[in-house]
């Protein structure tokens, strides 16, 4: 499977959750009990900027809103600490697997400097969506065994869904967000540094730049 085939970001475009409260100096979000610190908001936003530039070009995209780019990050950091917190309670145990040697290969080649950031990107995601599809085997039993991984990725969401409604959610508001796909301010007010990919220069709209 290639470096973008594993980036399935249905899960984070699936769930819709509310923010309330007051989020503690220094963090972007608190999830529940988890804290989620700007500083690695900052760094998965830039592995995420750098796959979301690198698939636009490819598909022709001429605009990457930065503060868009912004809320897809830490959505998925906030799905993740969800997913977590549901696999340590229900003792669920996940491995990612590590990219081969073939695909990692690929991966420098496309992203050079940035490999690292967007390969840690793509592991969150799909440690968040294993969670997904072992919650949705758990509770069909055998009936899952009909089923595709899509379809129990998208029953997974529901449960988490479910678990995220039961959590206390808080997000800076700099983020323009109140939860995952509830967005109150569209612009945001937090930039995003441009990614430089291997051998390609992005035209500035490709930038991320709020």
């Amino acid at each position: 499977m290639t470096v973008r085939c594993r980036l399935a970001l249905l899960v984070v475009a699936g769930l819709v959750l509310t923010g309330c409260g007051s989020v503690h100096s220094g963090n972007a979000a608190v999830v529940g009990d988890e804290r989620i610190s700007m500083n690695e908001a900052d760094e998965v936003t830039e592995g995420y900027c750098t796959l979301a530039a690198q698939n636009a070009a490819a598909q022709g995209t001429t605009s990457i809103p930065g503060a868009e780019v912004r809320r897809g990050a830490l959505s998925l950091l906030i799905l993740e600490s969800v997913a977590e917190q549901v696999a340590e309670r229900e003792d669920i145990s996940i491995t990612v697997a590590e990219l081969d040697r073939s695909d990692l290969a690929q991966a420098r080649q496309v992203f050079g400097d940035q490999t690292d950031l967007v390969v840690s990107t793509i592991k969150r995601n799909e440690r968040a969506l294993a969670v997904a599809m072992e919650l949705a085997r758990r509770q069909l039993g055998d009936e899952a065994d009909d089923l595709s991984e899509q379809e129990l990725g998208q029953i997974g969401q529901e449960i988490l869904r479910a678990e995220a409604d039961s959590m206390d959610l808080s997000i800076d508001p700099r983020f323009g967000m109140a939860g995952i796909g509830e967005v109150v301010a569209p612009s945001g007010s937090l930039s995003v540094a441009g990614p430089v990919l291997e051998g390609q220069e992005l035209p500035e709209a490709l930038s991320c730049s709020a």
